[in-house]
């Protein structure tokens, strides 16, 4: 993996980043759950890098908040 902005190969990782308090990071994906994380954080830029665990990248297709784009 490399950071899109910078294209350096080094990061800081943090798993099981969650989405807790006032604020729904990932809407649609359940009421009463919170959405996990991977974040990635570049070392030389500093550009974060958010990932979404399986089980609420699956919920997306089923949200009315994302709709699903191929982006060119």
């Amino acid at each position: 993996m490399e950071c899109v902005m910078c294209k350096s190969k080094t990061f800081y990782t943090a798993s099981e980043v969650g989405s807790r308090g006032h604020f729904d990071l990932l809407p649609g994906t359940g009421f009463f759950s919170h959405a996990h994380f991977t974040q990635r954080i570049c070392t030389e830029c500093g550009f974060v890098h958010w990932f979404v665990d399986g089980d609420n990248l699956e919920k997306l297709s089923q949200s009315d908040y994302y709709r699903r784009e191929t982006l060119e």
